[in-house]
């Protein structure tokens, strides 16, 4: 073998299998030894008994030799047609796997072009519900809109004729009076509800930053709360943490969830106590509402969560709601960076949570720096189509003894602005020209631009749309909602000097 070499190094490349035997045979043997030569070749190997066998008997070895004697080697011929018939069958074998390969190709092509049609409609689909979730969210804010305009005149005119600003009233029609005042009321937080859900989801929800203190949170919550309790067997009780305690939060929101939270407590506890606890840990603060009421069942605890989703219970009834308050604490919470959870047993009551950070993060306060240039301390102008916010403005504006010019439109209020006005209350939404377009107006005019503009709008503004009013020179800028005579009343108080206020 004249290439004995690279076939004991398995480098030798044979077409007709030549050498790939011996190659074989020195790999599998645990001694192996060749020598080759012109007079021939000697070939010994072999191979170890493992060490627990028992030794090897000579007359053993000698069977084996005579066995192996016995074997004639077969026809090489013979050999071959079998080792190509062995091939063809393997031949044979690869064609019938090489023609499932190709029908497997084309069902897979076939699916890919489904599931490529498939993420096609899903796409559209997805299209299609985003959508319809804008338009959902663009209806809920007009009509909200729409609704607290009528809600907010209805609250001020029957908290006006409550208050006797037109004479006294008789036991009836005091008790009337508070009928339809608690009625519009409950509309109103079921129509702002609706509104807080909209902005949140459209994205135009502004937070108000700033630092309180627990303390203070808990004194508005209980004066808001505890009338609630006074013809109620359940004690509303404030467990205030020890130490003082600081957030910087809106607390608005903060105070809103945790109203939500006391007032289905209330809803759903005949007899007992609505304990409201706070504890700092870290750099967070975890508030509690625990109620000794009805309780929720295990499957129910994240269905009261969902929008107007109501449990079914003896108290439902008696209890009334839109399903809408818990859902949208949980979604302010998120934007806190907080979250809420429950926990609760049948009949053995729920435990509300709310987890806040002590620092939520940073967002510019919608209130802009106060005017300095004030025209005449007693005229006041309002522009305002709505004729009931025109008439509640008035009557307070003149019990405070400044005198009052209307304007039902944009055009008009442009043309009582002069520099003899000390202040101007403008409306958003009119017909002609917009609250936007006077407000520009009247800063780019000499004779007006100095006249400090209070905004009241009830739209909900999204942040370049505020950002816009104060580029622009608002002073101000006051929601037409819970509040709203007392904020601008407060309002007209920061942009006028102390000096020439009235009074």
């Amino acid at each position: 073998i004249s290439n004995l070499d690279s076939i004991l190094s398995g480098k030798y490349k044979s077409r007709t299998g030549l050498g790939n035997g011996i190659f074989g045979t020195q790999r599998l043997m645990d001694v192996f030894h060749i020598e080759s030569a012109a007079t021939g070749t000697t070939v010994v190997f072999g191979k170890k008994f493992p060490a627990s066998n028992l030794p090897i008997s000579q007359e053993q070895i000698d069977t084996v030799r005579a066995e192996l004697a016995r074997q004639v080697p077969d026809d090489p011929f013979y050999e071959l047609q079998r080792q190509n018939q062995e091939l063809m069958r393997t031949l044979d074998e690869l064609r019938t796997r090489q023609i499932q390969m190709a029908q497997l190709n084309d069902e897979l092509e076939a699916t890919n072009r489904g599931v490529v049609a498939l993420y096609a409609e899903l796409d559209e689909r997805a299209n299609y519900l985003r959508r319809t979730n804008e338009l959902k969210t663009q209806f809920l804010s007009n009509m909200t809109h729409e609704f607290r305009t009528p809600l907010h005149s209805i609250r001020m005119l029957a908290a006006m004729v409550l208050d006797r600003v037109d004479g006294p009233l008789t036991a009836e029609q005091e008790k009337q009076m508070t009928y339809i005042l608690h009625g519009a009321e409950e509309l109103s937080g079921f129509v702002d509800n609706l509104l807080d859900l909209a902005k949140v989801e459209a994205g135009r929800l502004t937070l108000r930053l700033q630092s309180f203190d627990l303390h203070s949170i808990f004194d508005v919550l209980k004066g808001m709360l505890k009338p609630l309790t006074k013809e109620s067997k359940v004690s509303l009780i404030f467990d205030e943490p020890d130490i003082e305690v600081h957030l910087f939060s809106d607390e608005g929101k903060v105070s809103q969830i945790l109203r939500n939270f006391i007032s289905n407590a209330l809803k759903f506890t005949t007899s007992g106590e609505v304990r409201v606890t706070a504890q700092k840990a870290d750099n967070s603060v975890t508030f509690c509402v625990e109620d000794t009421g009805i309780g929720i069942e295990r499957d129910h605890l994240e269905l009261i969560f969902e929008e107007f989703e109501q449990i079914h219970n003896p108290l439902q009834s008696q209890a009334r709601g839109t399903g809408l308050g818990l859902p949208l604490s949980r979604r302010l919470a998120a934007l806190l960076g907080g979250t809420v959870w429950v926990e609760s047993e049948p009949g053995k009551g729920s435990k509300f949570y709310l987890r806040l950070p002590e620092r939520a993060a940073v967002i510019e306060d919608v209130d802009t720096p106060m005017s300095s240039q004030v025209g005449n301390k007693l005229k006041v102008l309002v522009i305002d189509d709505d004729e009931v916010i025109r008439y509640v403005l008035q009557t307070r504006l003149e019990s405070q003894k400044y005198q009052v010019l209307q304007a039902t439109n944009g055009r008009d209020g442009l043309d009582l602005a002069d520099a003899s006005i000390s202040s101007i209350f403008l409306d958003l939404a009119m017909k002609g020209l917009s609250g936007f377009e006077v407000l520009k107006s009247l800063k780019n005019d000499e004779n007006t631009s100095g006249i400090p503009v209070i905004i009241c709008t009830s739209m909900a503004l999204s942040g370049k749309e505020i950002d816009q009013l104060k580029a622009d020179g608002a002073a101000r800028i006051v929601s037409k909602g819970d509040g709203f005579i007392f904020n601008a009343m407060g309002a007209l108080s920061e942009v006028v000097k102390p000096e020439v206020a009235p009074g």
